[in-house]
């Protein structure tokens, strides 16, 4: 991802330990704790680092709560 990208982000929801967003071209993002899976990684390592979640597009709201994450398509 490049920090262009981060930078059209327009919203971030934030669950326990863990945060999405979603930027201006529909793209998710994702960082945090996923012990849950709560950042769509297909694993459960957690990680600081943002990154784009992979073959999610179109997506119009985002949501965390404790430990899971939602993306509204269009």
């Amino acid at each position: 991802m490049s920090g262009t990208d981060f930078i059209n982000v327009t919203h971030i929801s934030a669950g326990e330990f863990h945060a999405i967003a979603r930027s201006s071209t529909g793209t998710v993002y994702t960082w945090g704790n996923n012990t849950d899976g709560a950042t769509s990684r297909g694993n459960y390592t957690g990680t600081s680092n943002v990154l784009a979640v992979a073959g999610l597009a179109s997506v119009s709201d985002v949501y965390a709560s404790k430990n899971v994450s939602f993306a509204l398509r269009s």
